[in-house]
């Protein structure tokens, strides 16, 4: 590595050429940060003569023969935007100069110095010292050869050299000014050297923040940053631009979900948003030796991410060509179910290579749908879902794959299960449905289950209570005398929901009006949903219970659940019994510590509908997933060991211990013990720390 201080026009003196690589982002500099530099600049250029003003730094790879060629060919590490953005400055006080406006050198003599290997052909690729990437190529080169622009030239080269040009003859900058001022840059410049360098490493720890590059860039440049030339543009044209094009304009977005995705899928551990880019480099780095010593492993994992992103796509960006396998990611999608995506990628993966069926695909698409749906229904929690979707393929026999499957869905427990009929259409009875997110997508479905070849869009209607909102005295005197409580009861709830496109013409009018009304009456109805509705003579708290029944049979056929005879089928093996405990098992606890734990048990299975207990030999372990405090129960004290380690406890008074790495009978490296009534609070306040992180995993 070499690293000297230099002046702008000592960094692009002599024959050079300045190769932005075909993995780094575009130019993206934007007129906020334009203007900036040119204020720099002019007052530089105001200064009195001394040190010169630094503008960073510039790194390129030298590729050991930097004396061979007519023109040498650096590729740009690190500092491409101030490059470029100087140089677009050059540009326009070059055109100035070319009008015949005093810019202290002639147009000439600023290309010669900056901008143009002068001794190559204008036709050449290496006449030009910058060379940029993609779209901003041409752009740029146009700009250097005055050629005319055209509409795909709409980007950030132009528009900042029109800035520059502006400020330059609107007089907001003078020219002559801004080229003394560019005269005493200075920056340093880092010179590696190909085979003995890392440019990754060094790359990385001048953006050790994380703040200038998004996780995409970062990855894209692990790929291909070490690579040679040939073999970059092999990888970046064959699957790092296709991959970024499916991703369209949110590229950097999607990239980072799909890539979270991605690796849960490969590790079955689930990265934090901002840690996407540390737990790629962790798993490339995991490879097996044999692997990571083949030339051509970065274009594997590029293909492999090539491959799983178009499988991505079709999954979450509505790519799909399968009409109804996209109408099923797309209901998914609806829920805002990516919690999903590790799991449909894998079933998607293993439709593509033959392991599972496209019909089962499909089925188990519309499990997935109503795994979700139904918990939303149940009020169940939506935090453990993404645990499950990133673990439940792992256990899955793709021997039998779709049975299997339905098996493990029938097996999850707790928080976690899947919702039966019979749970799920009791949970409906009484559960106001129109104040939920998912109301006009439930009615939708509902409606398009009764003819499915004719499908409607919920958006194109209204969703009407056909016992309306408020009460008119008709509406009261069709009630009977509990009309308020019937009213508040059951207004909200699913029988008394429906779809109209004609919800201010009903508004609050007696139901005999609703049905009866030439435009937009119930009895002139098309939709499935009016049914019964059309059916009535009179609305009240029977009909709407019997409609709600009704419906609810509806819904477990629309969101079934999986095939009960797969539970048999894929029972786990019998083990031997296991020798069972309770607390009489401890003799501590037949002395007066008993009275002590028993308080502490009501208070930390409080903590978590799902916390329970389980009585091991030497210990009483809490439970939620797996341990979060184990109870060593003793004489005189109960000893708590916290399943977390020491640095995560939030242990103010300093009652914990450090046991890492010394044995003990409980799960965890903190350990507290607790001999007195009123230190159960801050005990089970430790308890809740071990379970909120267990929960976060």
């Amino acid at each position: 590595m070499d690293a000297q201080k230099a002046t702008l026009l000592q960094l692009v003196d002599g024959n050079k050429q300045f190769r932005i690589p075909i993995y780094q982002r575009t130019y993206s500099w934007r007129q906020e940060q334009c203007s900036r530099l040119l204020d720099d600049v002019l007052a530089i250029a105001k200064a009195p003569p001394g040190p010169s003003h630094f503008i960073g730094s510039v790194v390129y790879v030298a590729d050991g023969n930097f004396m061979a060629a007519s023109v040498n060919s650096l590729l740009v590490i690190d500092g491409q935007q101030r490059l470029t953005t100087l140089s677009l400055m050059l540009l326009a006080l070059r055109k100035r100069a070319s009008d015949g406006v005093d810019v202290g050198a002639s147009p000439k003599k600023i290309g010669n110095l900056y901008l143009f290997n002068g001794n190559e052909e204008e036709e050449s690729d290496d006449y030009i010292k910058l060379q940029l990437t993609r779209s901003d190529k041409d752009t740029y080169r146009k700009l250097c050869l005055d050629h005319p622009l055209g509409d795909g030239d709409n980007n950030r080269v132009q528009k900042n050299y029109l800035f520059f040009l502006s400020a330059f003859e609107s007089g907001r900058a003078d020219p002559a000014e801004a080229f003394v001022g560019i005269q005493r840059l200075q920056l340093v410049y880092i010179a590696l050297e190909l085979g003995k360098d890392n440019p990754q490493l060094i790359f990385e720890s001048m953006n050790s923040t994380g703040l200038d590059l998004a996780q995409a860039d970062l990855i894209r440049n692990f790929v291909l940053m070490g690579l040679p030339h040939g073999l970059q543009e092999r990888i970046y044209n064959k699957h790092w631009f296709p991959m970024e094009s499916r991703f369209g304009q949110q590229y950097k977005e999607r990239f980072d979900g799909f890539m979270r995705t991605y690796l849960t899928v490969l590790t079955g551990s689930i990265p934090r948003e901002d840690e996407v880019y540390a737990a790629f480099k962790k798993y490339v780095n995991s490879l097996s030796p044999s692997v990571k010593g083949e030339p051509l492993l970065m274009e594997r994992v590029a293909a492999d991410l090539d491959r799983k992103s178009a499988h991505y796509a079709a999954i979450a960006f509505g790519k799909e060509q399968d009409a109804e396998l996209h109408q099923s990611f797309h209901d998914i999608a609806t829920l805002r179910a990516d919690v999903a995506h590790p799991f449909l990628l894998e079933l998607y993966g293993d439709w593509k290579i033959g392991l599972l069926k496209r019909e089962d695909l499909l089925s188990l698409t519309k499990l997935v749908e109503s795994y979700v749906f139904r918990r939303f229904l149940c009020g169940m929690p939506t935090n453990s879902m993404n645990k499950t979707f990133a673990g439940i393929s792992k256990r899955i026999d793709k021997t039998r794959y779709f049975r299997s499957a339905q098996a493990e869905f029938l097996k999850l427990a707790t928080y976690r299960k899947f919702p039966s009929g019979a749970e799920t259409a009791q949970m409906l009875e009484g559960k106001d449905v129109y104040n939920t997110p998912r109301c006009a997508y439930m009615l939708e479905r509902l409606e398009n289950h009764f003819h499915p070849k004719e499908p409607v869009k919920a958006a194109g209607y209204t969703i009407e209570h056909v016992m309306p909102q408020r009460l008119s005295d008709e509406w009261r005197a069709c009630l009977g005398e509990n009309a308020d409580e019937v009213h508040s009861r059951l207004l909200h709830t699913l029988g008394n929901l429906t779809l109209t496109g004609y919800n201010s013409e009903l508004s609050y009018r007696p139901f005999q009006e609703k049905l009866e009304m030439r435009e937009g009456g119930f009895l002139s109805s098309p939709l499935a949903l009016n049914r019964r509705i059309r059916e009535q003579k009179e609305w009240g708290k029977e009909q709407i219970q019997a409609r709600g029944t009704e419906l609810a049979a509806v819904v477990l056929k629309v969101w079934p659940e999986p095939d009960p005879s797969t539970l048999a089928e894929f029972a786990e093996p019998k083990q031997a019994e296991a020798e069972l405990y309770d607390l009489d098992h401890y003799p501590p606890f037949a002395g007066a510590i008993r009275g002590l734990y028993l308080k502490l048990e009501e208070r930390l299975l409080a903590l978590h509908p799902a916390a329970r207990r389980e009585c091991k030999k030497l210990y009483v372990a809490f439970k939620f997933d797996t341990n979060f405090v184990d109870v060593i129960p003793l004489q005189s004290k109960l000893v708590l060991v916290y399943n977390m380690a020491f640095d995560q406890a939030d242990d103010p008074k300093g009652w914990c211990r450090d046991i890492t790495n010394i044995s003990s009978w409980g799960n965890g490296d903190v350990e507290m013990s607790l001999s007195d009534e009123r230190q159960i609070d801050y005990a089970v306040g430790l308890a809740e720390q071990s379970l909120a992180l267990q929960m976060q995993e």
